[in-house]
Parts: C-alpha cells; sequence; structure tokens
C-alpha cells in the first residue's frame, strides 16, 4: 500500500490513496493542513479555498478548473468525494504550493518535499519555492529598496514598509497582482500601490522585537517576483523606549508635506526647553538626524535628506530630545510624511 511522507515524515489522511486514471488521489485538507496550509470548505458549493503564505489556490469538487494564485489551472483528474474526505490529486496538492513529489518505489513511498512544510524551516512564512519559468530573450524584475533595510533596528512601532521593483528593461511589475504578509498576516488590503512599488504603515504599533515581511507580484508574462526579508523594533509603541514620555505636539513641525524626489529634503523645527539636544528619525528607520540649536534657546532644527528609493506614504517622523534634566522626551509630527525617492 503507498505510504505518504511529507520531507520524509509519515501522514495519515483520514482515507488511504487511490489511484484513478493513472494519478494518485488523497485526502487533501490533510495534506494541506499537514503542509501549514489554511484550508476553508463550503459544503453547499463543494467549494474549498487554500492559503498558506503568500499562495491561494481554491478547487470545487466535480471540476477539472482550479485556481492557484487567480490564475486558472487544468487539472487531470477533477477532484471527488470518498468517505467524508474530498481527494485531490496528489501532484497538484505538493505542487501548487510550491513543493515537489517523489515516488520511492524500494519503499512504495510518494515523499512531498516542501521547504515550508512546518517543522522543516524556522522562515516558513516567509519563504516560498517558485518553480522556474524560462522566460527567453528578458531580464527578470527584481525588488530593489527595501525598507526598513533588511536586518535593520527601527524605532517606533509604526516603520514604513516598502519594497520597489524593478524591470531592468524587461517585463514590468503587475502591480494588480501585488501582495504583502507581515508577520504571517496578509496585510495587502491596507498597502499603498503605485506603479512599481508597495507601501505600508501598521495601523496598530508594532511589539518589540523581530518583525518579518514578505512581498510578491507577478509581471506582466507571470513570473512571480518575490523578496522576503526581517527588521527589528527597539522601542514599543508609542516609539519611545521605557522611560521616555512621548506624545504628539504643534512644537514639533516641518517645513512641508512631502519629499517627492531622490535628493530632496525638509527642514523640521522642534520648539523644547533650552540647553538640551537630540535628533531626528523618519518612518522609525535607524538613520538619526541631529537637532542643532537655532539662533534662539528654544528653537531646535534638523535638516532630513533622506536616501534614494524609500516609498513610505504615511512616514511617522519623530524627534528624540534629551533636555538638561537628562530625560528623553519623544515627539511626532502631527500629520504623516509622504517620501518618494524613488529613482527616476
Amino acid at each position: 500500500m503507498l505510504v505518504l511522507e511529507i520531507n520524509g515524515r509519515p501522514v495519515q489522511p483520514p482515507v488511504a490513496p487511490v489511484v484513478v486514471s493513472s494519478r494518485v488521489l488523497l485526502a487533501g485538507r490533510a495534506v494541506f493542513e499537514a503542509l501549514g496550509a489554511t484550508v476553508d470548505f463550503d459544503a453547499r458549493t463543494g467549494r474549498i479555498d487554500v492559503r498558506r503564505g503568500l499562495h491561494f489556490l481554491t478547487v470545487t469538487t466535480g471540476s477539472r478548473r482550479a485556481f492557484v494564485d487567480n490564475r486558472p489551472v487544468a487539472l487531470d483528474v477533477p477532484p471527488q468525494v470518498s468517505n467524508g474526505a474530498t481527494l485531490l490529486p496528489l501532484r497538484f496538492v505538493a505542487e501548487s504550493l510550491g513543493g515537489r513529489v517523489r515516488y520511492l518505489a524500494r519503499r512504495d513511498v510518494l515523499d512531498i518535499e516542501d521547504s515550508e512544510a512546518p517543522g522543516s524551516s524556522p522562515a516558513r512564512v516567509l519563504r516560498h519555492t517558485f518553480r522556474p519559468v524560462q522566460h527567453y530573450g528578458s531580464t527578470p524584475a527584481t525588488v530593489d529598496f527595501r525598507r526598513p533595510e533588511p536586518g535593520e533596528f527601527v524605532t517606533g512601532g509604526f516603520p514604513s514598509i516598502s519594497a520597489v521593483f524593478r524591470s531592468h528593461g524587461g517585463p514590468r511589475a503587475d502591480m494588480s497582482t501585488a501582495r504583502m504578509l507581515l508577520d504571517g498576516h496578509d496585510v495587502t488590503p491596507n498597502l499603498f500601490v503605485v506603479d512599481g512599488a508597495v507601501g505600508y504603515t501598521p495601523g496598530i504599533g508594532l511589539a518589540q522585537g523581530l518583525h518579518q515581511v514578505a512581498v510578491r507580484v507577478l509581471d506582466t508574462t507571470g513570473r512571480p517576483i518575490f523578496s522576503a526579508w526581517n527588521f527589528a523594533v527597539v522601542a514599543v509603541s508609542p516609539g519611545a523606549p521605557p522611560g521616555v514620555v512621548g506624545y504628539q505636539t504643534p512644537e514639533f513641525s516641518a517645513n512641508g508635506t512631502q519629499i517627492s524626489a531622490p535628493g530632496g529634503s525638509l527642514q523640521l523645527v522642534l520648539v523644547a526647553a533650552a540647553g538640551g539636544g537630540g535628533y531626528v528619525t523618519l518612518c522609525g528607520y535607524s538613520r538619526q538626524y541631529p537637532l542643532v540649536q537655532g539662533n534662539d534657546a528654544f528653537h531646535y532644527f534638523a535638516n532630513v535628506a533622506p536616501p534614494n528609493g524609500i516609498f513610505a506614504p504615511a512616514c511617522q517622523a519623530a524627534a528624540f530630545f534629551n533636555d538638561r534634566n537628562g530625560t528623553t522626551n519623544y515627539f511626532t509630527l502631527t500629520t504623516p510624511l509622504r517620501i518618494d525617492t524613488r529613482p527616476p
């Protein structure tokens, strides 16, 4: 009898695999869930929706037509119900999530190799394996200018998260297919999407610690463009370390509301007690812009010129000010800035 394994570990579905028209069918829910996917079944329509990471699948019992990441796929054998379980073609189940199937004849074992299955990878939510697609005569697009930068330590719980997709003269990114996950949660409905870039600012402050981002878009030929990276929040929302006083104030202001081209800058002004000092950050990123005392003792100025490649439609500017008593005060602008320094 055929035995099913995932990365060498035995899996026991409620119904044994069967062979129909030379195709192996097995209990879909049990295998999808063993691969770390979420399964929803509508008994009235026979529709099954499966999601794992950035992959979304839809199949319907009795139908040879399925959808993988919103693209139609023809099944050799339609899903069918047996002993209360919906049986699906094994190869479709494995490969639709980026894995592959091996038949180990000596042991009569079907083994699904999948680096995203639970227990097989510490970052399984972020890393997704795509089957290679040949596109001769074109240069693959890339994900550039990831923000926060991989491994960056950010301040505050509201960093601007973004990525820029560059075509290098080849097929352009189809931004209607853009998706983003933050810590495994789909934040796509709240993305800012423009031609060649996506941006997101959390609506709820992120907790202190490590966070994971994954972005994906398809180019106009259907080839996936994917990237995943980590950053760390080193100060808990509202953006200040323990013992720091934080609040919005009109005494912290900017001489504009946006930077819309590479090389642009803004001047930020903080009115605070004399004899102090500090710095300003943009979008929660680690770069610090020093606050310099002006002509009088109560005005401090910071000229901010962000680096190229930032797309932050709702960028929080923050000032960390140390007064002469040793207390660190934290201020944010009352209105977010719009930063777009993507190269032409």
